[in-house]
């Protein structure tokens, strides 16, 4: 036998199941928004702290004319790097052209003092220890001296001993990039040849 339900008992349960979905709907709407505001809100930016890694250089020394003293390479970038210099000595005019001549070291100059942080090979100077930031390497040479002012005269223009350091700098940081790219070796640290 089939039971029959009252009318109102039916109504009461259709309000019932229409009430719950309603609160269901709303309590979905306020967890999404409230969830929503939550992610994607933060109470302050957040900045980028990376900064590049910057391998920059600068050749210090002093002259007085004839004489150069004191030649050091600077660190002005913002990693530890390794050094190495090449010198160039040439015949130079007060307007910067150079004559197609070969100064002799102990007939046109001297060249003394090689810093004992620093070795030769393959025509370059390397610097045994990595320069920190802002730091610069040890003596490269004490002296470089003229010993002829000037040097020569060629078809009425002076020439002078120019001496410049040509001088890069590598990451030293990772040693095997720095092993690829100069014929040297790294170890606890520091170059050797």
């Amino acid at each position: 036998m089939r039971r029959t339900i009252p009318r109102k008992r039916m109504k009461l349960s259709t309000a019932r199941v229409l009430v719950v979905k309603i609160a269901l709907m709303l309590l979905s709407a306020i967890t999404v928004t409230t969830s929503s505001a939550y992610l994607t809100s933060s109470p302050e930016p957040l900045e980028n702290t990376f900064e590049a890694p910057s391998v920059e250089l600068a050749v210090v020394e002093n002259f007085d004319g004839e004489t150069k003293t004191g030649l050091r390479v600077e660190n002005t970038g913002n990693t530890d790097v390794f050094v190495r210099a090449a010198v160039l000595i040439q015949a130079q005019a007060a307007d910067g052209s150079v004559l197609a001549y070969t100064p002799s070291v102990g007939t046109d100059y001297t060249i003394s003092g090689l810093g004992s942080d620093w070795f030769f090979k393959d025509g370059y100077y390397y610097c045994k220890d990595p320069v920190a930031p802002g730091q610069k390497t040890s003596i490269l040479f004490s002296e470089i001296k003229a010993l002829k002012v000037p040097l020569l005269t060629f078809e009425e223009t002076e020439y002078f001993l120019a001496a410049h350091v040509a001088s890069q700098v590598i990451q030293a940081s990772p040693a095997e990039a720095l092993q690829e790219a100069w014929p040297v070796s790294v170890s606890a640290g520091h170059l050797n040849p």
